[in-house]
């Protein structure tokens, strides 16, 4: 353990779990530095405090491995200058004479992050940008005096700091105690706020660190992070994964246990798996194709509809092309459920057999597209056909009680990200539970920055790999019609839930406003939520 002055460098970081947050910014010989609120039991008074670089706050850098980096702090700083930079312009004080007097105006669009009626699911934590240039720092006497001050301003506050094992740590010190109980000051907190345009190195590195992020999502295409508009980035906060995560007390499925066609094989002579609707179980209880029912059949469907009970040997549709793997018109233009096989069944190569994958398994196989998440007017990728799957919405799995929780604990206006998987609701008269929801909010996959519009060109569908469980399926994306390069991808926030048919006629009880919608297409409904 080895003592060192405020003023080091080398590769020693500050741990983020030893902190609180960063609650402040400051140039320092032309460097950023940012101040860290130290997690202690030290009395208001005297908590301890410390101004770093930007890179001791980066965490070991993973750029090697192609990793997250560890131990970063870059959430806190990002989180910081968001809120820095959302604060509006402060008006000059009457009496001084070193400024042009003139009024801050706000252009207000759909980047504005403060506003709630505003498209949700977007990609970036929308920051206001003020319309007025960069502040002049008065005249040249002010920044010698405001230099100077700087140049003795303290390093540290009630503690000094360490090395020890690659990390900075603090030792509470009382040898030039400062109280504590506000801070930062207003001083401190009005030159930050003079400040806000020069947080570039901090930029940097938290673009960089996103980034490293998306080189870690499974896909056939990488996912890019495009921004042309400011040097704004999506919340490092939330964590990109490929599968659900499933919340306390939620048991994920046992791929060992789903039940699987025993009557298919990998080629029944067009090596594409399962060939025969009327043979593959799992299609058991997909949706009949009733345009192919004769007579008879039509009355047995009749029976067993009303009944609810499998209609295993009525005609059917797979649900993708064989040839090119798209979701067929069939269920694209219906958003019927879709059955898929799994591993469990005769149709799977693992079983030995010659023959390719099944032509009913393509959500399972992943992302097979390149996506962006842009903040840009000039975007681009790749042309999606109608009827291509595009990804899934990932999230943590939880229960409808703890998304009550957390729906009433959230802050008015906030962006909701929950999915409830009640596709099947109707089909399950007698609940053995209610179901599941899924919340993208922290967790989750590129899917999650997909915009509503009421002219969508993209649409959710329920996805079963396992017929038998209908609590727990894939929510998965497919273009409904031809989408060019550049084109930004949309859904329907309605499409699944109805909320807006429901609750047409609202109680007298509820006060709050409806949520406007903004899609600006054709037959905009105006209302997104109510």
């Amino acid at each position: 353990m080895v003592d060192i002055p405020a003023r080091r460098f080398g590769k020693a970081y500050v741990n983020e779990e030893e902190i609180v947050g960063v609650v402040c910014m400051r140039l320092k010989n032309n460097t950023e530095e940012y101040l860290v609120h130290w997690k202690s039991k030290a009395p208001p008074n005297r908590t301890p405090y410390s101004w770093h670089p930007i890179h001791e706050l980066a965490g070991v850098d993973g750029s090697d491995i192609g990793n997250t980096s560890t131990g970063s702090c870059l959430k806190h700083v990002q989180r910081y200058i968001g809120d820095l930079k959302s604060q509006p312009e402060r008006q000059p004080q009457p009496q001084s004479l070193s400024r042009e007097s003139s009024t801050s105006r706000k252009r207000k669009s759909p980047e504005d992050g403060h506003l709630q009626h505003l498209r949700h699911l977007s990609p970036f934590d929308r920051l206001s940008e003020s319309s007025r240039s960069p502040s002049v720092f008065s005249a040249q006497s002010d920044n010698s005096s405001r230099t100077s001050a700087e140049e003795n301003e303290p390093d540290t506050y009630n503690c000094i700091l360490e090395v020890k094992s690659g990390l900075i740590k603090i030792k509470l010190s009382t040898l030039q105690p400062h109280n504590t109980t506000i801070f930062p000051s207003k001083v401190l907190r009005d030159r930050a706020l003079r400040l806000r345009k020069n947080t570039k190195a901090a930029d940097d590195k938290i673009r960089l660190e996103f980034l490293r992020g998306l080189k870690k999502i499974k896909g056939k295409k990488p996912v890019n992070l495009v921004n042309t508009r400011d040097t704004s980035t999506p919340l490092l906060s939330f964590k990109f994964v490929d599968d659900y995560q499933y919340g306390c007390g939620i048991e994920p499925p046992m791929p060992e246990a789903m039940e699987g066609c025993q009557s298919c094989r990998p080629n029944m002579g067009g090596s594409c798996g399962c060939e025969y609707t009327k043979m593959c179980e799992c299609l058991e209880f997909a949706r009949v194709d009733e345009k192919k029912l004769d007579d008879q059949q039509r009355k047995q469907y009749k029976r067993l509809s009303d009944k609810k009970v499998s209609t295993m040997g009525l005609p059917k549709r797979f649900p993708y092309s064989k040839d090119t793997g798209y979701l067929v018109t069939f269920y694209l233009e219906s958003n019927y459920a879709i059955f898929e096989c799994n591993d469990n069944c005769g149709c799977s190569v693992k079983h030995g057999e010659a023959g390719h994958a099944c032509k009913t398994r393509v959500v399972q196989n992943g992302r097979q597209v390149g996506l962006e998440i842009f903040r840009t007017t000039d975007r681009g990728w790749e042309a999606l056909a109608a009827g291509q799957f595009i990804d899934t919405y990932l999230g943590e799995v939880i229960t409808g009680e703890e998304a009550d929780r957390r729906s009433s604990t959230a802050a008015k206006g906030k962006d909701s990200y929950l999915f409830t998987l009640d596709k099947f609701l109707a089909d399950l008269e007698d609940l053995a539970q209610e179901p599941y929801v899924i919340d993208g909010e922290f967790v989750g996959g590129p899917s999650r920055f997909i915009n509503h519009s009421c002219d969508p060109n993209c649409a959710v569908y329920a996805v079963c790999k396992d017929k038998n469980n209908l609590y727990q399926y894939d929510l998965a994306f497919f273009a409904l019609r031809y989408i060019k390069p550049g084109e930004e991808l949309t859904f329907d926030y309605l499409a699944l839930s109805g909320e807006l048919e429901e609750e047409e006629n609202p109680s007298s009880s509820q006060k709050d406003p409806p949520i406007k919608c903004l899609c600006n297409s054709k037959n905009c409904r105006k209302i997104l939520w109510k």
